[in-house]
């Protein structure tokens, strides 16, 4: 399936992603992180930075990317989002991300 997302996207979800499960969630999990994760060339092209533990990076140089997404990695994202929700988890960073994985 294919997921539109901006950098905000792909750092919630890396954020929201557990650090344990079970072989098969952990095996997605490490697929996605690749999948998401932001080369070289996209780290200079929006001037990501890490200053005083907050991520930021030009908003006018930033593109939304296309991902595909297995079937597998959207039925993690969406029990990570429902126990996310289940625990009152969800805050203004990662809700609108949350959101649209719930609707999915």
């Amino acid at each position: 399936m294919e997921l539109d997302l901006g950098v905000k996207d792909r750092l919630a979800i890396i954020s929201m992603l557990p650090f344990n499960g079970t072989i098969l969630e952990v095996s997605e999990i490490l697929d996605l992180v690749k999948l998401l994760k932001f080369s070289d060339e996209e780290i200079k092209k929006i001037n990501y930075r890490e200053q005083d533990g907050k991520i930021m990076w030009d908003l006018d140089k930033e593109e939304t990317r296309t991902f595909n997404l297995t079937f597998g990695q959207i039925q993690l994202l969406k029990k990570i989002v429902s126990k996310l929700d289940e625990e009152g988890k969800i805050d203004f960073n990662n809700f609108n991300i949350c959101y649209r994985i719930n609707k999915l």
